[in-house]
Formats: C-alpha cells, sequence, structure tokens
C-alpha cells in the first residue's frame, strides 16, 4: 500500500493551516490560519490548502469547485488527524443507548461525531490526501453533484463510514485503510464510475444495526433472529462502473464485498474472515486474479450458525470469475454458493480458477438451481468422489493443484504442479503468503473516553468477529481526562494518566470470567 499523494502543486497559491495557528494570520507556512472552514471559503481553482500536523477537531464543507485544469487541493503534511472525540463533550456526538444484546452482552454505541471530517459539498474537481478521520461519520463524504473527486492516503478508524459517496460521479480512492468502521466504504443514489485502487478494508462491524433490531424486533432476536452487519464495499442498485485493484478486505461481521451494482471490474482483490467474503447481485461483474480464503460463517443465539460463503451469487447475480483462487476454512460453509429466489436465479461463469479446501462441515459448491458455467477449472477436496459431481464440467479437473503450505497461507503452485495457469497469478499468491491476517483479523480492544464530567466506555471483545462481552467499569478515581483516546488490546498493556496526573497500567484481560474487563494497577508517577 502507498503512502498516499503528495499532489503537484496547482497552478494557483498555497496556504497553510495548524491547530495551533489562527486566523489573523496570513496563511503562510511561518503564519498558518486555524480554522479549515474559514480556509477553505478563501479558495479558488488550482489553490492548495496545506493542513500542518497536529490533531484537527473540525469539520469542513467545500464551498467552490475546482476545474479540470486547476483543482481545488487538501493535503496534509506529517500525522494530521481528524478527531471526533477530541474536546467533545457526549452531547455534541450522535446520542448514546445501551442495549443487553441476548448471548452477546451489553452492546453501546453512537459514540462518535456527526458530521464527516470533510464534505465535498457537491463541488467537483476536488483532491484530498494524508489525512486520518477517526470516530466521525465518514473521513470524506461525497455528495450529490460532486464530480472528479481523488481521495489518496486516507486513513480511517472508528468511524460510521471510511467514505461515503452520494450520488458522485468520476471518483477516485487510492491508497486508503479503513478499519473497525461500521461499514467501511458506502456507494448510492447513484454513484458511478468509481476507481479503487490500493485500497484495505478490516473488522466492520455495525452496532447500529443491532441496535435497530434490538428495537424493532425484540422477540424474534429472544429466539434467536440476530443478524450482525457490517461491510467493507457496499453498493447499492443505482450505482454503476465500479472498478477495483489491488484491494483487501477482510474480518467482517457480513460481507467484505456486498455489492448490488453492475458493471464491475475486479482485479487484485485478496477477500477474507467475512460471513460473505463476496456477494455479488448485478450485472455484467467480472472478477479476475484474485483471492478469497476462509468466510466465517455467523452464529446467531440458540441457532446453526448463517452463511460463511466465499462466493455467494445471488439471485440477480450474472458474474464470471477467471483465473480465482477459492481456499475454505474451518469456519467455511461453501467456497461458492449460487442462489436461486423469488422466481430469479444467479449466472456464474468460472473459467481456469482453483476450487480448495473446503471447511471440514462445509463444501467447495452448492448451486441452489441457478446457471453456473465451468470451463477449465480445477476442484480439489478429500470428500469429492468420482464418479465427479455434476458442477465438473468435462474440461475440469479433480486434482490436487499442489500449493507450496497451504497451512501457512502460501498457496504458490509447486514447480511441477499439474495446474500451472490456473488460479490466480503467483504474484498474487506471494501477496497473499507475506500478508499478516492474524494482525488484520478480529480482536479484542476497549476504548476508554472521558471528558472530565462524565464517561462512557464500550468494549468490542471480537473473538471472531461476533460476539461483545462487558468488562470491570473504571472508577471516578481512576477516571482518565488526558488520554481521551485510549485503546487497548487484549494481553497487552498500556500506561494511562488520570486527572491527578498517577499513573496507572492498564491491562484488558478476557479469560476471567466475571473479572473480565479493563484492569488497573496504580504506578509510581516516579517511573
Amino acid at each position: 500500500l502507498g503512502a498516499g499523494a503528495v499532489f503537484a502543486q496547482g497552478k494557483g497559491r498555497s496556504f497553510y493551516l495548524s491547530p495551533g495557528g489562527s486566523d489573523q494570520n496570513n496563511g503562510s507556512e511561518a503564519k498558518p490560519w486555524k480554522s479549515i472552514q474559514k480556509a477553505v471559503e478563501r479558495l479558488s481553482p488550482g489553490d492548495t490548502l496545506i493542513l500542518l500536523e497536529g490533531t484537527y477537531d473540525e469539520s469542513v464543507t467545500f464551498s467552490v469547485s475546482g476545474t479540470a485544469e486547476a483543482p481545488i487541493t487538501i493535503q496534509g503534511k506529517g500525522n494530521v488527524v481528524f478527531d471526533g472525540f477530541k474536546g467533545k463533550p457526549l452531547a455534541g456526538r450522535d446520542e448514546t443507548e445501551v442495549l443487553n444484546v441476548p448471548a452477546i452482552g451489553q452492546v453501546k454505541y453512537g459514540l462518535f461525531k456527526k458530521e464527516a471530517a470533510i464534505n465535498t459539498g457537491g463541488h467537483k474537481h476536488l483532491q484530498i490526501g494524508g489525512i486520518t478521520a477517526n470516530y466521525v461519520r465518514a473521513g470524506v463524504e461525497v455528495s450529490p453533484g460532486s464530480e472528479h473527486i481523488i481521495i489518496d492516503g486516507l486513513r480511517t478508524h472508528g468511524n460510521r463510514f471510511a467514505m461515503v459517496i452520494e450520488g458522485g460521479k468520476h471518483i477516485t480512492i487510492r491508497n486508503t485503510i479503513a478499519d473497525m468502521s461500521r461499514n467501511a466504504f458506502r456507494m448510492f443514489k447513484g454513484a458511478s464510475n468509481i476507481l479503487f485502487e490500493r485500497v484495505q478494508a478490516y473488522r466492520s462491524r455495525d452496532v447500529d444495526y443491532i441496535a435497530q433490531q434490538m428495537r424493532e424486533k425484540r422477540d424474534e432476536i429472544k429466539g434467536g433472529d440476530l443478524y450482525l452487519n457490517g461491510d467493507g464495499f457496499i453498493a447499492e442498485r443505482d450505482v454503476s462502473h465500479l472498478t477495483f485493484r489491488d484491494i483487501f478486505s477482510g474480518s467482517h461481521w457480513d460481507a467484505g464485498f456486498d455489492l448490488k451494482a453492475s458493471d464491475i471490474e475486479m482485479a487484485g482483490v485478496i477477500a477474507f474472515g467475512s460471513k460473505n467474503n463476496i456477494k455479488l447481485w448485478g450485472d455484467r461483474i467480472n472478477v479476475s486474479d484474485s483471492f478469497t480464503i476462509g468466510a466465517i460463517a455467523q452464529p446467531r443465539p440458540g441457532r446453526s450458525a448463517v452463511e460463511g460463503h466465499g462466493l455467494t451469487v445471488e439471485e440477480e447475480g450474472d458474474v464470471t470469475f477467471r483465473n480465482v483462487t477459492f481456499i475454505g476454512g474451518p469456519q467455511s460453509a461453501h467456497n461458492i454458493r449460487i442462489y436461486a429466489k423469488k422466481g430469479m436465479a444467479g449466472k456464474l461463469a468460472l473459467k481456469n480458477s482453483i476450487v480448495a479446501l473446503a471447511g471440514p462441515s462445509g463444501a467447495l459448491f452448492k448451486n441452489d438451481g441457478g446457471t453456473f458455467i465451468s470451463e477449465n477449472n480445477v476442484w480439489s477436496d478429500p470428500n469429492l468422489r468420482r464418479p465427479p459431481p455434476d458442477f465438473v464440467s468435462a474440461s475440469d479437473q479433480l486434482i490436487d493443484p499442489q500449493f507450496v503450505n497451504p497451512a501457512a497461507s502460501n498457496f504458490n503452485l509447486k514447480p511441477k504442479s499439474p495446474t500451472t495457469g490456473k488460479g490466480a497469478s503467483s504474484k498474487m499468491a506471494e501477496r497473499v503468503s507475506k500478508f499478516d491476517f492474524k494482525d488484520k483479523g478480529p480482536r479484542a480492544e476497549l476504548r476508554v473516553e472521558i471528558d472530565r464530567r462524565r464517561f462512557a466506555q464500550t468494549a468490542f471483545l471480537t473473538g471472531l468477529g461476533i460476539s461483545f462481552s462487558d468488562f470491570a467499569p473504571v472508577t471516578s478515581a481512576q477516571a482518565v481526562s488526558e488520554e481521551r483516546d485510549v485503546w487497548v488490546r487484549a494481553g497487552e498493556m498500556k500506561i494511562i494518566r488520570d486527572e491527578s496526573g498517577d499513573l496507572w497500567d492498564a491491562k484488558l484481560v478476557t479469560d476471567k470470567g466475571s473479572d473480565n474487563g479493563v484492569h488497573l494497577t496504580s504506578r509510581d508517577p516516579a517511573d
């Protein structure tokens, strides 16, 4: 993943902004402005606004467009962070509600700023690069009417969305990472011609959706009908012409890709560890040189787990996969699943691909009545017996593809493999072998958030991406004031400071029953 663009100097002026600046300054690097909104309102086509290193608690909406020859640019320099919690009382954020979810535990949600860090405001020919946006509605919101927008080097954590694209056209997103969003990238209201390139999305979990279910479906949830949502990429039916290149998307509660849009090209995709790694509903979708690895079926309270498919072709889908490698996992249901519902049936053409290693209780393939065309594919699983299943065509092979070391996620083919030229390329297999799935997988984390008068806390003990747990409360005497953004990973130790200046060791414990939670141990301040 690239570090994000430093956009070329525009044809216009350059201005500077700093959290320690003043709007009475002249906007130079030596005397930067302070207010982002006021600064943006002074920009003209070709101008560049450079955000100097620091933490910002503003939201900004563009008020003017650039041109094709002279775009307007906002560029971060150094570590530039928009923080939805910085200096804001709880009343300034979305409302907080506590819900006791059956078989999951207590959920507190709504703890982030209501606005996007940057909103395009319906304007055109804009460039935004080199920023981080945490605990906001979205890092960037592309609003209706906006066209020719470039986002490069965006980092987000804990947002409702990494990005929202509402009706925008000709949008490019590059070198971007979204972590622990409710849903990472959402496209709707006729958005079109969107390119995602070198983008990563991890660990989306939509607690808002849980809250909605708790309010509207209490009886059904008591019976076990609880649906955990949260997607990496979402595109609604009125969206079209999407391109995905060099994408990692995984460990989401629901889907790595949930695409109802049509006219989609995907290449160099690695989708893993979600309830549905790739779920497709639209027409004219082509996927090539990609991996789907280890989908995870989603448990329901008191019921059997659901889905867990590497590829789901819904009843409206018409898709083609070429040179794709499908790998199951210990909690996968099907490497490939085609649905037929409501008088419609999904269509899948699979060519030159490898489908292997179904989970212990899963299967390589299931077709509920859709149209399936299989050409020159390799199917490999001990449960497949000759005569071959009816989904295996005359041009297919039932053989071991001879991966180098599948237990270590090395899906390169051995030199004498009879399946050379099928499945994803060696370049993609090498990317998979070097990827740290454990680090990007679900993990137990705690956020402690204090504003000196009251505090709220929420724990995401995600295990395999499906469960919450409550934890021991932090007493008022131990309340953290200076460290407003504290995350403690299970098994790690962090030092935090209380209102009196005393230091504490904070450790998240997840394996001691009723003692689960943040354990604080006093330290000598001299340490």
